[in-house]
């Protein structure tokens, strides 16, 4: 009866998928290559990591990714499927990279053959630069995100330059200006002699670069001027002498120089009157000539042996010159203008001042004891020196001048170091000075030594006695196993003496003046001795065997665990215990020695056995061949007991 059906639907959703991301590279504010990620089985898509101005939209089975970043960087980003089973994701990289920037290109105005300032742009984005427009000389280099211009420009002109930067998007630029000026030059300047009031011949010298030129050293009714790249001297000189001019260019670079000579002879006797500052120090300045009212130069100067002059100037210079005095003669000779003239002036010249050491080169570094007289020490002084003064002499050492002789002398009467110096007075300056070292050694001092006494092998208390003066110490008389050092101004003794007596010892410092001692004792004690102790048993009230123990190193003994009536003594070196025990037992007796070190102990024992008793024997009557009642008689302090006497069959025995 019949079958019955029914039906129902299973829908099978397949899988998302999407296309593999891809990666790109672009600049900063540029459109990225639209990214189409094709999917399969999804109703749309989520995105993420993707950088500011770039968005991601999903549309017809299409993920795409578009748009324009404004933020630098490197961004991963993520497409996830949404609406199908399981969603499906991929990934990929936009890299934004930075625009290019560059410093703004700076101007400088130098002059040809010299250095430029160095210009330094920074730039960020690029990974190099090119350079154009640069004088020849200078070069531009990149690194370290700068950008530099430097070098040495060898063409004047005025160079526009520009810096582009390289390898970043989009290259950047910057420009400047590098202004070279020509070095400026000037014609060979011209000699020429004329009379005074004379007009002279006019000089022209040619210049290149300039904008003007200054004049010096002419003479008075002679100018100069400078138009048309031209720098002109002319006039009429009214005052005689040798004028030694100097032309210098202004407004270039560098400034151009000239030199030349107008020698202007006088039409009437030349003047020719002069002093110098006199006396003068050989280490002075240089003097020069001070010349009357309408003194004519270009004479010449002249001097006796021994001081060196300038003949045109009448500089004289005194580091070549001797200390003395001199005639200096100004000649100015005759002229087709006039006559001849001459004059002199004496100048002295002093030496600087000296001092000398005259007694043995030992005496200026002398280590003398207090209150010893030092070794004299002599200086001479010289050279316009007229006295001295000394600083740093030790109490009771003085100096003193006699003629030109300084003697040093005198007893210290302090202790340490002095390093004195001599320094002259009077003459020229600087003064003169010499130096030395008078070292004042104290007395040596050392504290009272110490006594003590010790056992053999027992280490002694550290001695230290403090020291003054000393740089070291002996020891003598110490005992074996002890030593003595010396260190920081402390004498130290110590040590484990090992043999046994009484040592007076003496302790000497060293290294000062005069030596100092002390003395001190170190007794040193021998170990005791005592020999063995014996062990005996006598009875209870029976002298005991005396028992003597030899000692050595001791100065008496006690005694212990001897029983009542048994007593110790010691003499002698002989420890004896004797007596007559009053009790019984079993005594384990100690003999100590005492007065040494240490103390010797030796142990024995003493036995003290009691006295036998046994209780009243009993009597009784019993028939033959009838037991007797026993008989039991207490005993004490025996061991066994013997019986005589005894009928047949009856015996004795002894137990407990």
């Amino acid at each position: 009866c019949p079958p019955a059906t029914t039906t129902g639907t299973i829908t099978v959703n397949p899988q998302n998928t999407i296309a593999a991301g891809i990666s790109e590279t672009v600049c900063q504010n540029t459109a990225i290559t639209t990214i189409n990620l094709a999917t399969t089985g999804a109703t749309g898509a989520t995105f993420s990591g993707l950088p500011a101005g770039v968005t991601g939209s999903w549309a017809g089975n299409v993920a795409t990714i578009s748009g324009t970043p404004t933020a630098a960087g490197t961004f991963n980003y993520t497409v996830t499927t949404t609406g199908g089973c399981p969603p499906a994701t991929t990934t990929g990289t936009i890299t934004v990279n930075p625009q290019n920037t560059i410093a703004a290109g700076t101007n400088q105005t130098v002059c040809i053959n010299t250095a430029i300032t160095t210009i330094n742009l920074a730039t960020t984005g690029a990974t190099g630069a090119t350079f154009s427009g640069l004088p020849a000389g200078v070069s531009g280099t990149w690194a370290g995100n700068v950008a530099t211009i430097s070098g040495t420009p060898t063409a004047a002109g005025t160079y526009n330059y520009t810096v582009t930067t390289t390898g970043g998007c989009p290259p950047a630029t910057t420009t400047g200006t590098i202004t070279v000026n020509p070095q400026n030059t000037i014609a060979v300047g011209t000699s020429e002699t004329v009379c005074q009031n004379t007009p002279i011949t006019t000089i022209n010298l040619a210049t290149t670069g300039a904008t003007g030129a200054t004049f010096s050293g002419l003479p008075a009714g002679v100018t100069g001027t400078w138009a048309g790249n031209v720098a002109t001297i002319s006039g009429t000189p009214t005052v005689a002498g040798t004028f030694n001019y100097t032309v210098t260019t202004t407004g270039g670079c560098p400034p151009a120089t000239t030199t030349g000579t107008i020698i202007v002879n006088p039409t009437t006797t030349p003047v020719t009157g002069f002093s110098y500052t006199t006396p003068v120090c050989i280490n002075a300045s240089n003097p020069t000539p001070i010349t009357i009212a309408g003194f004519t130069t270009g004479g010449i100067y002249s001097s006796t042996a021994g001081l060196t002059i300038d003949s045109s100037t009448g500089e004289i210079n005194l580091s070549t010159s001797t200390a003395g005095t001199y005639t200096v003669t100004y000649f100015y000779p005759a002229t087709t203008c006039g006559p001849a003239s001459t004059s002199t002036f004496d100048i002295t010249i002093n030496p600087l001042p000296t001092i000398t050491l005259s007694s043995a080169v030992a005496t200026i570094t002398q280590t003398v004891c207090i209150n010893s007289g030092i070794t004299n020490i002599v200086y001479v002084i010289g050279g316009g020196a007229t006295g001295v003064t000394i600083a740093g002499l030790p109490i009771g050492v003085t100096g003193n001048l006699v003629g030109s002789t300084y003697t040093i002398s005198g007893t210290p009467t302090v202790s340490g170091t002095f390093n004195y110096t001599v320094t002259t007075t009077g003459g020229c300056s600087p003064a003169a000075t010499a130096t030395g070292t008078i070292t004042v050694t104290p007395q040596n001092t050392i504290v009272a030594g110490t006594s003590e006494t010790v056992c053999i092998n027992t280490a002694i208390t550290t001695i230290n006695l403090a020291t003054t003066g000393a740089t070291g110490a002996t020891f003598s008389g110490l005992p074996a196993g002890v030593t003595g050092s010396w260190a920081g101004n402390v004498a130290t003794i110590s040590g484990t003496p090992t043999a046994a007596g009484t040592f007076n010892y003496t302790v000497t410092t060293t290294g000062g003046c005069p030596p100092a001692t002390t003395t001190g004792i170190i007794t040193v004690t021998p170990q005791n001795t005592i020999a063995a102790g014996t062990s005996e048993t006598v009875c209870i009230n029976t002298a005991i065997t005396t028992i003597n123990l030899a000692t050595t190193g001791a100065t008496g003994a006690t005694f212990s665990g001897l029983p009542a009536g048994v007593t110790g003594s010691w003499a002698g070196n002989v420890a004896t215990i004797s007596g007559t025990p009053t009790a019984a037992g079993t005594f384990n007796y100690t003999v100590t020695t005492t007065g040494g070190c240490p103390p010797a102990t030796t142990t024995g024992t003493i036995t003290v056995n009691p006295q036998n008793t046994i209780a009243a024997g009993t009597n009784q009557t019993v028939c033959i061949n009838t037991a007797i009642t026993t008989i039991n008689l207490a005993t004490t302090g025996a061991t066994g007991a013997t019986f005589s006497g005894l009928p047949a069959g009856v015996t004795g025995s002894w137990a407990g």
